[in-house]
């Protein structure tokens, strides 16, 4: 692993108000990254807001539906005003589930997770992705899950969500600017939200495109430590 040096990068993370996203934020500031917290219910998350502040970081919590693009764009526009444009790092950790099975499952539940899982990660990332370039260095961080590799009875449309993000993210790999840009999973990436201690089996792809660290970030429990984790990503 790298050694990570996060001291004053300043990064946006959705989802933040329980369990991963939660965690996620205590890590970042905990290595001293100032946080912008998207979050459609401000007050859930205020408390989690005044914990990292007092670890000398910066936790501005910013009102926002990441499933609404207009509500997004304005969000993401008022944290680059308020940091002279630097957005260093994104999380896209939004999601939720809305278990069924396919025969059964209602129109509104498969619209809702897929917009929450997947939509909101290119709501947010289309408006962080220029800056990030322009700078020379960013990191995006999408949290995928292993349903989204072998599917879980019940959730068709959480794992295909999740599935969604995990392609979504290894083409940006493909991208104009790798590794300057390095979209990063849980359990396929780079960079990764892993538990102390937590054995990581480190795979390479067939092709040598991608190394996948597997781990079972679904694990993480509110008010659980994590640590961050850094390996380059090959990119042919």
């Amino acid at each position: 692993p790298m050694e990570l040096d996060l001291r004053g990068k300043r990064a946006i993370l959705t989802g933040p108000a329980k369990g991963m996203g939660a965690a996620i934020t205590r890590a970042f500031a905990s290595e001293g990254t100032h946080l912008a917290l998207l979050a459609r219910d401000t007050d859930a998350v205020a408390e989690l807001a005044a914990e990292v502040r007092c670890m000398g970081v910066e936790a501005r919590v910013v009102a926002c539906d990441v499933t609404d693009p207009g509500m997004v764009r304005a969000a993401v526009a008022d944290v680059a005003r308020a940091w002279d444009g630097q957005i260093d790092i994104l999380v896209n950790c939004a999601g939720i589930t809305r278990d069924g099975t396919l025969k059964k499952m209602p129109e509104e539940n498969w619209k809702a997770v897929m917009a929450t899982n997947l939509d909101s990660a290119f709501n947010v990332t289309r408006h962080v992705i220029n800056g990030m370039l322009e700078r020379g260095w960013g990191r995006i961080i999408n949290i995928a899950s292993v349903n989204g590799q072998r599917g879980q009875f019940g959730q068709a449309n959480y794992s295909a969500s999740k599935a969604g993000v995990q392609v979504y993210s290894l083409v940006m790999v493909k991208g104009p600017a790798p590794p300057v840009l390095t979209p990063l999973l849980d359990h396929r990436t780079p960079f990764t939200i892993a538990e102390p201690d937590e054995d990581i089996e480190v795979q390479t792809g067939g092709d040598g495109s991608w190394s996948s660290l597997v781990v079972a970030a679904e694990r993480v429990k509110p008010h659980h430590p994590v640590h961050l984790i850094e390996r380059p990503l090959i990119v042919k």
